[in-house]
């Protein structure tokens, strides 16, 4: 369940605390957020400190993803450095990060404790094309800590028990705005949401028909249980994008998805539009 995300469809140039009062800059962070380019995205001020907030919304619970799109612009010569936090202590500089950093051409996994910084998840290699968007999502799941790019885990999970209360989702930014040169790279969509809890997936069902092309594209309900799939049209497999399978046997998995199967594994396909889990068993 998606508990807060944002567009940044405001004013250009607002400071992002002035365009919502829901952002706000996390302890220890003085240099501002703003909005960017046609006022649809957030970007930073300038290039000598990281823009750091967080967004007022309360999770649920301290399992949950947050995503966004980042996106280095063909215009500017800066290396932007962005990234999306949570588990964000209110009073502190605590919390988890992912974060891209163009100059190195990778991802990279941190956690921030009181102030320290520590890598926790070995580097991906990956390098932004201008003007075209990856969506980046940091998975808090209990004590597994990982990174994904467009949809496919890249970094862990790690296991880390430094950060285990809810605290707040939120983002981290640098280098994104020369001096002269506006907006050389951006973050936009951000969203963060929920995990679905297996307590609260129980019983019996028979799944309506479900039309999809290349996996899940969308779901009637999460449930576990025996599951029979009736009246499903599909190709490829699933763990093909956008749906993700998590559990190792069914990862690969390209068995026929016709009506009346019954699937024997318990299976976990997570979808890109939210937190939104089908459990079969």
């Amino acid at each position: 369940m998606t508990f807060a995300s944002d567009a940044f469809a405001g004013p250009l140039g607002t400071e992002l605390n002035a365009y919502s009062a829901s952002w706000v800059k996390q302890s220890g962070y003085t240099e501002n957020g703003i909005i960017g380019g046609d006022g649809q995205w957030a970007t930073t001020g300038a290039t000598v400190a990281y823009a750091c907030y967080r967004h007022t919304a309360t999770p649920g619970g301290a399992d949950y993803d947050v995503e966004a799109d980042i996106v280095k612009r063909s215009v500017g010569s800066a290396s932007p450095i962005l990234g999306v936090t949570g588990r964000a202590a209110a009073g502190n500089q605590t919390f988890y990060w992912l974060i891209y950093t163009h100059g190195a051409g990778n991802l990279r996994l941190f956690r921030m404790v009181g102030g320290t910084q520590t890598q926790i998840g070995s580097s991906h290699s990956f390098t932004l094309t201008n003007d075209v968007p990856a969506r980046i999502r940091l998975r808090m799941n209990g004590s597994a800590i990982s990174g994904w790019l467009n949809g496919a885990v890249v970094i862990g999970p790690i296991t880390d028990t430094n950060i285990t209360a809810a605290g707040h989702a939120g983002l981290i930014m640098l280098s994104a705005r020369d001096i002269g040169v506006q907006d050389s790279g951006y973050i936009d969509n951000w969203s963060a949401a929920l995990l679905a809890s297996p307590s609260e997936l129980s019983g019996n069902a028979t799944l309506s028909p479900i039309t999809a092309s290349g996996g899940f594209l969308s779901l009637a309900s999460s449930l576990t249980g025996n599951a029979t799939l009736a009246a499903i049209i599909a190709s490829g497999s699933l763990g093909v994008a956008p749906g993700v399978v998590l559990v190792p046997e069914l990862r690969n998995w390209g068995g026929s998805l016709q009506a009346g199967v019954t699937i024997p594994v318990v299976t976990v396909c997570r979808l890109d539009t939210g937190a939104q889990v089908l459990t079969l068993t």
